[in-house]
C-alpha cells in the first residue's frame, strides 16, 4: 500500500528570507517616488532642527550660533520677566483662529461659487489664477507689500498723492497690520485650499445637491 504524501499547510512553511538589497530593487520605482518628499522633510524640518539651540545662547554674530556664550533659560527668564509673554501667546491663538475661521469659510464660498459657474474654461482659467499665490513665498510677498505700503515709494501713497490726499504711514500704524496679516494669508491659501472643497462638491450627485 502506497503512503498518502499529505500536503504542507501553507501557513506552516517557512518564508524565504529575500536579501534587502534585492528588496530595494523590486520596490526601486517606489522608493524613487519617495525620495522628493524624504528630501522635503530633510531639508526643511530635519536641518533646521539644530537651529533651536540658538534660544539656550547669548547670540553673537560675529561667533556665530555654537560660539556663542550658552545661557541656559535666561532667554526664556526674561521673556517671561518682560511681560510680552502673554501678548504674543495672545496674538498666536488669535491670528491662527482667524486663519481656521475666515480661512475656511473663504475657501468653501470659492469652490461654491467655481461649481456654479458654466463654461469650464472661465472655471479652469479662474482657478488657476486663483492657485498661483500659494506657490509665492512669504519673502516676495513681504516685498510686493513693501512696494504697495512704503510711505515714501508705495505705489498706495504715490496713487493718494496723484489725487491730492495726504500719504497713509502704514508702517509706523500696528493697528492696520492685523488686517493685512489676515488678508495676506486669505490671498495666498483660498485658491490652494478651495480646491481640496470643489474637489469634494463635484464628486457629490448633483441631485443631491
Amino acid at each position: 500500500m502506497e503512503a498518502v504524501e499529505h500536503e504542507e499547510h501553507p501557513y506552516l512553511r517557512t518564508k524565504k528570507r529575500i536579501p534587502s538589497s534585492k528588496r530595494f530593487w523590486n520596490h526601486r520605482t517606489l522608493l524613487l517616488m519617495c525620495i522628493p518628499a524624504i528630501a522635503f522633510f530633510a531639508v526643511f524640518a530635519y536641518l533646521p532642527l539644530p537651529g533651536l539651540y540658538l534660544a539656550f545662547v547669548k547670540y553673537n554674530y560675529s561667533l556665530g550660533i555654537f560660539q556663542s556664550k550658552f545661557v541656559g533659560f535666561d532667554n526664556f527668564r526674561f521673556l517671561v520677566i518682560s511681560g510680552d509673554l502673554w501678548r504674543l501667546t495672545f496674538n498666536t491663538i488669535a491670528y491662527n483662529l482667524a486663519f481656521i475661521l475666515f480661512g475656511n469659510v473663504m475657501q468653501l464660498t470659492v469652490a461654491i461659487l467655481l461649481n456654479e459657474l458654466a463654461k469650464k474654461w472661465f472655471k479652469k482659467i479662474t482657478q488657476s489664477l486663483m492657485f498661483l499665490p500659494y506657490f509665492i513665498s512669504f519673502v516676495l510677498v513681504g516685498l510686493l507689500a513693501y512696494n504697495i505700503l512704503s510711505y515714501d515709494y508705495g505705489l498706495l501713497n504715490s496713487v493718494l498723492a496723484s489725487l491730492g490726499m495726504d500719504p497713509l504711514k502704514t508702517y509706523s500704524n500696528p493697528d492696520v497690520w492685523k488686517y493685512i496679516i489676515v488678508l495676506t494669508y486669505l490671498w495666498k491659501t483660498t485658491g490652494y485650499g478651495s480646491s481640496n472643497y470643489f474637489a469634494a462638491i463635484m464628486g457629490q450627485d448633483s441631485e443631491v445637491i
